[in-house]
């Protein structure tokens, strides 16, 4: 490195040292001796004239140098003089070992640099106060002077260095010299600089006054050298340590730590840590001479030894290879053979080791097979590798040679049945010494000679024979088939019949045996079931077969016949209703024996003998009767259809009468246990018919409903009554002209989020619709009724109304529409849907409708009723498990479910009424029912007001009076 880069390192270590010794200001206090200066070099005789020589101050402790003090240079001739802050610094923070270091250049005459001539004696001084201590005590001038005389020989180089300690030394052709010395070039210039614990030595090399590389154990000089030696107290731990040992499982670690900076040992700390990628752990922990063993646990993985002390910083380490499995120390044997065949070599088998044949692999098994007969092979075993321990050697070989093999086929000759006699041969062979035979079942001997006679137990059985040869090695074998069962011989004799019915017959039962209706299918019972009364039948029997044994032959063929079947007429008195007992018997019957009578609902007995009194649980199920005999077979049966109701007893109710009405609704009296219909055919439980147009007749009727067990009664007399003409004055008693909501209700508004309408009052008043839309800002709102609900998604409700209430009414399958709607769609309708109004809703509405468990799960197309009497389609729905269907509509008419898409339906269908683009968001119902006409403002109220005084003052105020109070009377109006 450059000497200007060396000057701030060594400036940092200084400053480093000062840092960790006492606080300056305690120094600085205490310090009042003057450093000691002088000359250090070159000094003597002996120094070079070159232009690198340096001009060195030895300094007793660390000094600053004081500008505007002078260092000057004579040769008695002329003088040069450098300022004392022009020099470098250079010294050891630790001790007092400390040099300042001018080069020629930085002294002047005038402008002239110091050049130093041959042969020349020069005298050096400092000024008195050029160097001051850190307690600024300066260097006195009789201390700072000194001199030297340069060589006479020009070709020689400068040698300049500077020391740290004591023992440190230069030596040049072998003998010492001393800094500034001129040195022949190609002499070897050596330096000893000995370590010191606890210090680190640093050194900085120039040649011919740049940084170089000089090797300071002994190198021929090439020009000016220039060595500055430092030292540098040790704080971090540093160095190399070395792990002793192999990296194999069962190998013991240990520490060499001669390569590290702290040659002291006693504060040393060892950890053996095992890495295995990102996850580290610790196995061992101790001094300097702390060991670790390698487990199988460190197998694949490193061992990484961290070294630390208890006086130095960090930590410095070395790391293993990855750990190996340890090599196979013992002996191995070689292998020996346990039997030899002409194909096969079996080996002895030693505990833990594997084995080969020459061009094989090594394997568990000791067994060589599919070898030629007759050749030799060479075989070897070794220890197996294991978990923590590498394979062994190989051992030693084993020659071994095949023996010939026996030669021919081995053959079966018989029939491979029980009971039968199997021989055994050798064909084919070349063998001359006695032949062997074994018969073997299951791996089990049997039969040791050349023929096996084969019994029960080998039924099923695969029979094996092995055959040997007395001069031959191996075995030759064959096997047969499963071995059948035996025959059976025996011939047994037709059946005999047990008994029979007209469906049965029922055959003698024999030990063993099996029975067959035809001499097709064999079957272990006697009985044979479902024949046809009065016909005969042939059958047959013979031995069963066994586990052992085949069945026989069959028996000889023998004819029976069944019963004939039960005849008769069922006749019953009596009506298959609740209440009633019916009484049965069977006229023109073939019986002969007893008759059982049994009557049935549905498939369940009900009741047995001749009579049967009919119970609730019997209503709408099939009851039937059956009879069958003791002795023919059969039954006679006879349908008595499905169970009604009891009659009513008692009269019919009185006519119904009117409650209330309006222009499109009829309310009638509500009487206890009644149901009311429209014209007599379509009854209902509800009093409310509506959908019907103003100022028209409708006949109403009314009955006892029915009942679990009992049927409606009769029909009551007609009653006639007509709904209020549009034209007309209303009849209702709770009739109000209609006022114009003012703002007070607007601000008196609470939120509500649902509502539910009544059978007779289906009206929702004005500050109620606005509590709703108030709701409706933060939460879905709901308006329900018995079957139909309205759903309003948050925020989609209108918040301007205009009336004072809104008809939120709707039926199903009860409105004039019903019957056109079944007209146009036939068998495809399923329900008609009536609102109460017709126009636009206050939002989105998502409406449930009830049409009934019957649809449930099935797809219904939604459709428009028009007033031309066509369809137009809206949307189709599937209806939920429940029966109720979801439509999404914003505005409201007559509607029609159907149960599959039509074609009768109008090109370009309009709403009836078509919604005005002007009208409020909820138009009132198209007939108000609280006055004679719609859509009046408060002005026209105003105005319709003052008609009205004036022709009731034309006409007559009393006459106006006394036709309206009879009308009201004779109506009979319904509130609202």
């Amino acid at each position: 490195m450059n000497f200007t880069k060396y000057k701030k390192w060594v400036a940092i270590l200084a400053v480093l040292a000062l840092a960790v010794s006492l606080p300056a200001a305690a120094l600085a206090a205490d310090d009042t001796t003057a450093p000691v200066v002088s000359l250090y070099s070159p000094s003597g005789t002996s120094a070079a004239a070159t232009a690198n020589q340096k001009i060195i101050f030895s300094l007793s402790e660390k000094v600053t140098l004081v500008g505007g003090k002078s260092i000057t240079v004579s040769d008695d001739t002329t003088t040069y003089t450098a300022n004392a802050s022009a020099g470098t610094l250079v010294g050891d923070a630790l001790t007092d070992s400390w040099y300042a270091v001018y080069k020629l250049s930085d002294f002047v005459n005038g402008a002239t640099p110091l050049t130093l001539a041959l042969s020349t004696p020069y005298t050096v001084n400092a000024e008195a106060g050029a160097f001051a201590d850190l307690a600024a005590t300066p260097n006195v001038s009789a201390a700072a002077s000194g001199s030297f005389t340069t060589v006479a020989d020009g070709t020689q180089f400068a040698v300049v260095f500077t020391t740290a300690t004591s023992g440190q030394s230069a030596t040049a052709g072998g003998s010492a010299i001393v800094s500034g010395q001129a040195v022949a070039s190609g002499t070897t210039v050596a330096f000893n600089i000995p370590a010191q614990a606890g210090y680190d030595l640093h050194t900085a090399v120039k040649v011919n006054g740049a940084s170089g590389s000089f090797n300071l154990a002994g190198a021929a000089l090439t020009g000016d050298l220039e060595v500055y030696i430092t030292r540098s107290a040790v704080t971090a731990l540093g160095g190399t340590p070395v792990i002793s040992g192999n990296a194999t499982v069962g190998s013991t670690l240990s520490a060499n730590l001669s390569g590290i900076n702290q040659p002291d040992l006693s504060g040393i700390t060892l950890k053996w840590i095992r890495v295995d990628g990102a996850t580290e752990t610790q196995v061992a922990t101790g001094t300097k001479d702390a060991t670790y063993t390698l487990t199988a646990d460190d197998l694949g993985k490193t061992i990484r030894l961290d070294v630390t002390d208890a006086t130095l910083t960090g930590t410095v380490s070395a790391t293993t290879a990855a750990i190996t499995k340890a090599p196979y120390s013992g002996t191995v044997t070689k292998p020996a053979a346990l039997t030899v065949t002409d194909t096969t070599v079996l080996l002895q088998s030693v505990s833990g080791y594997e084995y080969m044949i020459t061009g094989g692999s090594w394997q568990d098994s000791t067994t060589f097979s599919g070898l030629t007969s007759g050749a030799t092979y060479d075989f070897f075993q070794r220890v197996k590798e294991t978990g923590t321990t590498l394979a062994s050697d190989t051992s030693e070989k084993a020659t071994i040679k095949t023996v010939t093999g026996i030669a021919g086929t081995a053959v079966i000759s018989g029939t491979v049945q029980s009971g039968k006699t199997l021989t055994g041969s050798l064909s084919g062979s070349t063998s001359t010494g006695t032949i062997s035979y074994v018969w073997q079942r299951g791996g089990a001997t049997v039969g040791t000679t050349a023929t096996y006679l084969l019994g029960s137990s080998d039924v099923g059985q695969v029979i094996t024979l092995y055959v040997t040869a007395s001069d031959q090695s191996g075995t030759l074998s064959t096997a047969t088939a499963a071995v059948l069962k035996a025959e059976n011989t025996t011939v047994p004799a037709a059946p005999t019949m047990n008994s029979a019915t007209a469906t049965s017959i029922i055959l003698n039962t024999i030990s063993g045996y099996q029975y067959s209706l035809g001499g097709s299918n064999w079957q272990d019972t006697t009985t044979f079931h479902n024949l046809v009364a009065g016909a005969a039948y042939t059958f047959y029997q013979r031995v069963a077969e066994t586990t052992t044994v085949l069945a026989s032959a069959p028996s000889a063929s023998v004819n029976f016949s069944t019963l004939p079947a039960l005849s008769g007429t069922i006749s019953t008195i009596g009506e298959a209703r609740y209440g009633m007992t019916m009484t049965a018997s069977l006229s023109g019957s073939n019986n002969t024996g007893t008759l059982t009578y049994t009557w049935k609902r549905g498939n369940t007995v009900a009741g047995t003998g001749t009579s049967y009194a009919v119970i609730a649980a019997d209503i709408g199920n099939q009851l039937s009767l059956e009879v069958t005999s003791s002795v023919q077979g059969g039954i006679v049966s006879k349908s008595l259809g499905t169970v009604a109701k009891a009659y009513f007893v008692g009269d019919a109710p009185d006519a119904p009468t009117r409650y209330s009405r309006t222009t499109s609704k009829i309310v009638l009296n509500s009487v206890d246990g009644c149901e009311y219909s429209r014209g007599g055919t379509t009854w209902q439980d509800s009093t409310t018919f509506s959908g019907l147009k103003s100022g028209t007749s409708y006949t109403f009727y009314q009955r006892y409903k029915a009942t679990a067990t009992t049927e409606a009664s009769p029909s009551s007399a007609a009653y006639k009554t007509s709904t209020s003409a549009s034209s007309s004055t209303s009849d209702d008693s709770s009739a109000t002209t209609t006022p114009k909501p003012s703002a007070t209700d607007d601000a008196t508004s609470t939120a509500l989020y649902s509502y539910t309408l009544t059978q007779d009052n289906t009206r929702i008043l004005y500050s109620t619709m606005k509590s709703l839309a108030e709701g409706n800002k933060t939460k879905d709102v709901t308006i329900k009724q018995d079957d139909v609900e309205f759903t309003f998604p948050k925020g989609t409700m209108t918040q301007s109304y205009t009336q004072l209430w809104y008809d939120f009414g709707t039926t199903i399958n009860n409105s004039i529409a019903e019957q056109t709607a079944q007209e146009l769609a036939g068998d495809a309708y399923v329900a008609t849907v009536h609102y109460n109004y017709s126009g636009e809703l206050p939002g989105k509405a998502n409406i449930r409708i009830n049409v009934g468990a019957a649809q449930a799960n099935k797809t219904l197309y939604f459709y428009l009723l028009n007033d031309n009497k066509t369809l137009t389609f809206q949307q189709t729905s599937v209806v939920d498990s429940t029966g109720w269907a979801t439509v999404t509509q914003t505005h409201c008419s007559d509607y029609v479910f159907l149960n599959r898409d039509i074609a009768t339906v109008s090109a370009s269908p309009s709403l009836s009424p078509s919604p005005d683009a002007s009208a409020s968001p909820l138009p009132s119902p198209t007939v108000s029912p609280d006055s004679n006409s719609t859509g009046f403002g408060s002005d026209g109220w105003f105005i319709a007001a003052i008609i009205l005084i004036a022709v009731a003052l034309i006409v007559g105020g009393i006459w106006l009076y006394t036709k309206n109070r009879g009308d009201k009377m004779d109506d009979e109006d319904d509130e609202f």
